[in-house]
């Protein structure tokens, strides 16, 4: 509901035209400003569910979205700050466009298999 291709989706089938995140997040035509609130508003519920099980000092945030960044972590964070007891610090990732690849890597070096004979 709120990655890039579901956004882009979304906007053709509402506004007649797929808007990438860095335009969706800084139009300023009000039914994509909707649009953008509500994916906002959506990341930000499922962000802070996952906030008050975990309980981690921060959040990042990755992949496409990103390139609209400097609107979607402000955002991010203020609606944290209000709905989370202990809000986390919310940051950029490091792989904006490939951070699913780099994560999945990661974690397959991680619990790569090791003979049980070691």
């Amino acid at each position: 509901m709120v990655g890039g291709k579901a956004l882009a989706e979304r906007c053709a089938a509402e506004l007649g035209e797929a808007l990438t995140a860095d335009r969706l997040f800084t139009s300023p035509d009000p039914a994509a400003r909707r649009i953008a609130r509500e994916a906002l508003d959506t990341l930000a519920t499922a962000v802070a569910n996952i906030v008050v099980l975990l309980d981690p000092e921060r959040v990042v945030v990755g992949g496409g979205m990103m390139a609209a960044g400097a609107v979607i972590l402000p955002a991010l964070t203020e609606r944290l700050d209000r709905a989370v007891p202990f809000p986390p610090t919310v940051l950029p990732a490091r792989f904006t466009a490939d951070a699913s690849l780099h994560g999945a890597i990661t974690l397959a070096l991680d619990h790569r298999c090791v003979p049980a004979d070691r």
